[in-house]
């Protein structure tokens, strides 16, 4: 799924046409960008086809949900209707799905703000009641 993950990341929409695909708005496309999607097409039409599949059977995968459910509160949405009409529109509409998933992307990651101690109480009591011919 890197292929089309990856044009999706650029901002652009991948949506299915007959066998092959398209991708708006195309005027915005680099000639590199161009030349990745014509040696990629194969692996981006199997890709949007097995998304549509999942589409067609009202599938959602859970890392797609938690993404998008993790947006949504980054943007301070906690409307539970308003959630739930995201996440259907996404299970019915791959466009939807590449458009919020886009937007997944702008979460901020989690920095870890976790400070260790060095001075445990272990390491304290170690220091403290050491016997005098320990090192």
């Amino acid at each position: 799924m890197a292929a089309l993950s990856r044009i999706i990341e650029k901002g652009f929409t991948v949506t299915l046409a007959g066998d092959g695909f398209e991708i708006t708005p195309a005027k915005n496309l680099t000639d590199t960008q161009r030349e990745f999607l014509k040696s990629h097409k194969a692996e981006i039409v199997a890709e949007l086809k097995q998304r549509q599949a999942t589409n067609d059977n009202l599938g959602l995968s859970q890392a797609d949900k938690s993404n998008i459910m993790a947006w949504l509160d980054s943007i301070g949405e906690h409307d539970h209707a308003m959630i739930q009409d995201v996440l259907n529109q996404c299970r019915t509409d791959v466009t939807a799905l590449q458009y919020f998933l886009m937007r997944s992307n702008e979460v901020p990651q989690a920095l870890d703000d976790r400070h260790y101690c060095r001075n445990t109480l272990l390491t304290h009591f170690f220091y403290e009641t050491r016997l005098p011919w320990s090192v």
